[in-house]
């Protein structure tokens, strides 16, 4: 069995995806950043597991739901486009996701903003407009805050 504290440290050393692993380095800045491994050889080995931290599912939506109701009279999707689209939901947005004894861990839906093809009700004009979508979910790590007090001299507390 992995140690909780074991998976902590890991999570707090590496940048992590959604899927529980370490990025991989792809560009040259990435490389020289030490939130990305070269492979991912390089972090597991036959010892560990991958495991889940928050529970998701995939779904695919239709660009149609997207378009806002006020929006709905002035632009369409142009039906000669495919634009189906696979997105990861949390199934618990806001469960605890993980024990820790001074910080807080949550599941988080995170979102992205990708551009589609829409046109007007007439078919006679064409832009790409900006959607927000939801792009994976995460477990994030909340810290205490730390509040500085000046009190004959400077005094550190947490809330």
């Amino acid at each position: 069995m992995i140690s909780k504290i074991f998976i902590l440290n890991i999570l707090l050393s590496f940048a992590v995806h959604s899927f529980g692993g370490p990025i991989e380095c792809r560009s040259a800045n990435a490389k020289n950043s030490k939130l990305c491994i070269e492979s991912r050889n390089e972090f597991y080995d036959n010892n560990y597991e991958s495991v889940l931290l928050c529970q998701t599912r995939k779904e695919f939506i239709r660009p149609e739901h997207l378009i806002e109701s006020s929006s709905k009279d002035k632009w369409d999707f142009d039906p000669k486009f495919s634009q189906t689209i696979e997105v990861e939901l949390c199934e618990n947005p806001g469960s605890f996701c993980f024990k820790h004894p001074i910080m807080k861990a949550k599941c988080v839906q995170r979102f992205v903003s990708i551009k589609l093809q829409v046109m007007n009700q007439n078919k006679t004009l064409s832009e790409l407009q900006s959607f927000t979508i939801p792009s994976n979910c995460e477990c994030s790590y909340y810290k205490p805050k730390m509040i500085v007090e000046k009190e004959e001299g400077d005094q550190t507390k947490q809330d």
